[in-house]
């Protein structure tokens, strides 16, 4: 008899373990499925703050110059702070929306553990930060992508004015360092993921670019188009329109380059 009781205390025990185990088991996968989800939401919000510090390195770069309000527009999320980029009033109401959330999804997990997985509170609090998340890297790109345009801007030069410094032997250096900075800079362009080490590289390219187009040697062109192409490379002689004589406008037409250029008031 002793035996058999004993049998039976030890499969009731075994019974017991196994649907403690099932419990468990149902425990652990509840948390995983919110743990992977959060995770996940983190691991792209981070991204994403790391890219507004290289959006507050933009903003410090173009603070008080015109081309500020061609990055950032008075119609977007960003404006300008001291040292540093705020959200706009749509964008902070979101912000806030999302820490409620999160904390009404904290005081349920306290109450529900695992089970919050399946209520409002959880679900709720998962998609305000997704939204957050999308609305952020929208924003982020768009100011991103007008910064690199404004660059492109700044450092581009015409096909012959470059190609006429190959084979100056005063400019051999020059040529050659424009073509690496050139090459370096659409490599960062290409970055997937945006840190305020890439803007400050970026930015570093762009300012020896600049300074590059400005020591180009256009002797070589007629004296007006020389003349032209000077103040369009400089950052200190802005080109007007009475340096468009007709020997320019001949010359651009000439070589198709008409379009290339386009009238704005000072």
């Amino acid at each position: 008899m002793n035996s058999l009781k004993e049998r039976i205390a030890t499969f009731k025990s075994e019974i017991l373990l196994a649907d403690n185990s099932q419990q468990n088991e149902v425990i652990i996968e509840g948390n995983q499925v919110i743990y992977s989800e959060l995770r996940a939401v983190n691991d792209k919000l981070y991204a994403q703050f790391e890219f507004i510090q290289a959006l507050n390195f933009v903003n410090n770069i173009l603070d008080e110059t015109p081309d500020y309000s061609l990055v950032f527009s008075e119609s977007g999320v960003y404006r300008n702070g001291v040292s540093s980029i705020v959200f706009n009033q749509e964008l902070t109401v979101l912000i806030d929306k999302a820490i409620a959330k999160f904390k009404e999804f904290e005081q349920a997990w306290e109450k529900e553990n695992y089970i919050v997985q399946q209520k409002d509170s959880y679900i709720h609090a998962r998609d305000v930060l997704k939204e957050l998340l999308a609305r952020i890297k929208e924003a982020n790109e768009y100011c991103w992508n007008e910064w690199l345009t404004l660059i492109d801007k700044r450092v581009f030069i015409e096909e012959q004015v470059l190609e006429s410094q190959k084979h100056n032997p005063s400019q051999k250096e020059n040529y050659q360092k424009f073509n690496s900075d050139i090459s370096n800079l659409e490599k960062l362009k290409q970055t997937r993921i945006v840190t305020m080490d890439c803007a400050v590289k970026i930015q570093g390219l762009r300012d020896s670019l600049v300074k590059l187009k400005a020591q180009f040697d256009v002797s070589d062109f007629p004296e007006d188009v020389a003349r032209f192409f000077k103040a369009l490379n400089s950052r200190f002689e802005p080109a007007t329109l009475d340096l468009l004589t007709p020997k320019v406008l001949e010359w651009l037409n000439a070589n198709s380059k008409l379009t290339n250029f386009k009238v704005e008031r000072k």
